[in-house]
């Protein structure tokens, strides 16, 4: 994940994590984003996917849910940011 400054065009890694986003929402502080993520990037890593948040700050991100036999999708944030809808 990179960020990029629109108004400057400054430009930044977000994150150095050996993981694959296939989604990603703000959450509702805009100090993160909740993510689809996965270790591979093939289709078939899609089914093994699991829902982390990255913190922007200090890049880390942490696994907050990984089913199984079934897939994450289209993460959206509560607005209080304490849950996220998968």
């Amino acid at each position: 994940v990179w960020l990029i400054d629109v108004a400057t065009g400054d430009y930044r890694r977000a994150t150095g994590a050996a993981a694959h986003t296939w989604e990603l929402a703000w959450l509702p502080d805009s100090t993160g984003l909740a993510l689809v993520v996965s270790d591979e990037p093939t289709a078939a890593s899609w089914y093994s996917c699991w829902l982390a948040t990255l913190d922007l700050a200090t890049g880390a991100l942490t696994k907050r849910f990984q089913p199984t036999g079934r897939q994450v999708a289209h993460p959206a944030p509560a607005p209080d940011g304490r849950s996220v809808a998968i």
